[in-house]
């Protein structure tokens, strides 16, 4: 026979996953907090020490990235706040999705398409002008945004997470695109890298130097995407892809 208090857990346990909910939820924050202040550490180095001879464009636009970033953080906590202590017990509540959340979906992909865009003028730069692989990963980047931003537009009339797969063909488009940005913008940096080598062994070094950081850095960012849109996919009523998603915006602008 079974007790009051074993009958409650069995129903809270069925309403919410919370472990999958604000469980995820918690450790995409932590780990999205540590990103973030390794971030303002580097863009204080990059004001005190590395911006004489750069424009004014792109010094505001590491200024603009960090704004956004910051914005990032500030949604998705002021979302975990709202159900972890303010809605503290409500598990209707807690099934619900905050605008906060939701909204910081397109904030995170516009902060992502705006570094995958810099690597496309870096690209073209490389490829002494070539317009062709620029525009590709523009456009990937652009489609990434646009379904973003259609992702949250229909979450405002979904409102709860039980009905998260009805939003899924936006959401797994979005992370493919992003996916098809990361391979382009890693295969094409090696390939010109690698076409630019000469006679020179000191320059030859620098761009092998190069090619593994973009290796690396290319590999990192495309893991937590696949990540990101597996759990996606398969997870479809939590928030168990939140915390590769939280990184993976973060990781690109680190």
């Amino acid at each position: 026979m079974s007790s009051p208090i074993s009958d409650v857990l069995a129903l809270r346990a069925s309403l919410v996953p919370v472990d999958n909910l604000l469980g995820a939820w918690f450790i995409g924050l932590i780990i999205s907090s540590i990103i973030f202040g390794i971030s303002c550490l580097q863009v204080y180095l990059y004001y005190t020490q590395h911006c004489a001879r750069d424009g004014k464009f792109l010094k505001c636009f590491v200024a603009v990235l960090l704004v956004l970033d910051t914005l990032h953080l500030t949604l998705i906590s002021i979302s975990f706040y709202r159900d972890a202590v303010t809605n503290f017990g409500d598990f209707v509540q807690l099934n619900t999705v905050p605008w906060t959340l939701l909204a910081q979906t397109p904030v995170g992909v516009l902060l992502s398409t705006m570094i995958q865009l810099f690597y496309a003028y870096r690209i073209r730069t490389l490829s002494n002008g070539s317009p062709y692989m620029p525009v590709l990963i523009f456009v990937f980047s652009l489609v990434e945004l646009a379904l973003g931003v259609v992702y949250m537009h229909n979450g405002l009339q979904l409102k709860f997470f039980t009905r998260a797969r009805e939003d899924l063909p936006f959401s797994a488009s979005a992370l493919a695109s992003e996916v098809a940005c990361d391979v382009l913008i890693t295969g094409s940096t090696i390939y010109y890298l690698l076409r630019n080598k000469s006679d020179f062994k000191a320059t030859n070094r620098a761009i092998n130097i190069l090619v593994a950081y973009t290796i690396n850095s290319g590999a990192l960012s495309l893991f937590f995407a696949i990540c990101t849109l597996i759990t996606c996919l398969t997870s479809t009523k939590t928030l168990i892809f939140a915390p590769f998603f939280f990184v993976l915006v973060r990781r690109e602008s680190a």
